[in-house]
């Protein structure tokens, strides 16, 4: 079974931003500390920027119009084209596919406010994010 670049792009950060924020939660509260856990928290603090372009990337991707390959407004209007068509397994198939992605979007969004949360204890902590 092949999976599609962008399912691979979108699996790679949803895995990276779910290590980050763990990682960085837990390291977050280390702040005064000199050891290697201020060390941990400084590249946490700097992998955040990177990590909120590649969540707005994401969010725009899904967000963006009936254009867009992959795009929620896509889906939906693929759906309406095999309503039209009368392809049931099709309509079904997209619309598991759309449940899907609706709550991918509901993660990614969830996780880009974490972040800015994050990107806030650093500055408050001294690190630029």
């Amino acid at each position: 079974m092949t999976t599609s670049p962008w399912r691979s792009r979108a699996a790679a950060v949803l895995l990276v931003v779910g290590l980050s924020i763990t990682g960085g939660v837990a390291t977050a509260h280390a702040g005064d500390d000199d050891g290697p856990l201020r060390d941990r928290l400084h590249l946490a603090c700097q992998r955040i920027p990177n990590i909120q372009h590649r969540v707005e990337t994401a969010i725009a991707h899904l967000t963006a119009g009936a254009e867009v390959r992959g795009s929620i407004a896509w889906v939906e209007e693929k759906i309406a084209q095999a309503e039209a068509n009368n392809r049931p397994r099709v309509v079904e198939d997209l619309t598991a596919r759309l449940a899907i992605m609706q709550d991918r979007l509901a993660v990614i969004q969830n996780r880009q406010t974490r972040l800015a949360g994050l990107a806030e204890r650093c500055a408050a902590l001294g690190d630029p994010a």
